[in-house]
């Protein structure tokens, strides 16, 4: 029964994604996501009590995944940060599009939502990416590798670099996840300008 349930609601959540993607949050109904499902409006009911609650569990339960993903790199606090650094964003670059997707959701719903779920989706967000990511830059701060400097707000320089060579013109520009994950790291962490001896 349990292993039922728990398939049914995996399916409701990856239709929402899906619904939730394709259409603006305001545009999406329950009948929606349960057509897409192949559920019926009963049962997206039995698991969440409104379109908001599936939203919300939804959006965490995508989160989770790929902060699960990235946390094996940031806790790995063997070898250079560079390494991990790397490692962590070539290691998000390959994951599933359908998980990216996730990413242009927290950005482009964040300010449709009111305390305290604004909150919670810009906490699991942070949790997921950045504070991984902020994790491996303490690491290099404490062991001189990199200058000091405010370890959250360099993470999030990362992210955003990051995030832009998510876009299709930087893939094409960049090639495969190993080369923009390599140019990504190059950029953040020795910049653009061509260095004279």
């Amino acid at each position: 029964m349990y292993t039922k349930s728990k398939a049914t609601i995996n399916t409701i959540l990856e239709a929402a994604r899906t619904q939730f993607i394709e259409k603006n949050y305001a545009d999406v109904t329950i009948l929606d996501i349960a057509t897409r499902a192949d559920a019926s409006k009963g049962a997206l009911y039995h698991h969440f009590s409104s379109k908001e609650d599936l939203y919300l569990k939804m959006m965490h339960h995508y989160l989770t995944e790929i902060q699960s993903v990235i946390e094996v790199v940031a806790e790995n606090n063997t070898g250079a940060y560079r390494d991990r650094l790397y490692q962590s964003v070539l290691v998000f670059l390959k994951l599933p599009h359908e998980l990216h997707s996730i990413l242009s959701l927290v950005r482009r719903d964040i300010n449709i939502f009111r305390d305290p779920m604004r909150n919670e989706l810009i906490r699991a967000y942070q949790s997921a990416i950045p504070e991984q990511v902020e994790a491996i830059l303490r690491d290099g701060l404490v062991s001189g590798e990199i200058q000091p400097f405010d370890a959250r707000l360099l993470s999030w320089q990362l992210v955003a670099l990051v995030e832009v060579a998510l876009q299709p013109y930087s893939r094409r520009v960049m090639g495969e996840p190993e080369a923009v994950a390599e140019s990504v790291i190059h950029l953040f962490l020795d910049g653009s300008a061509t260095h004279r001896a």
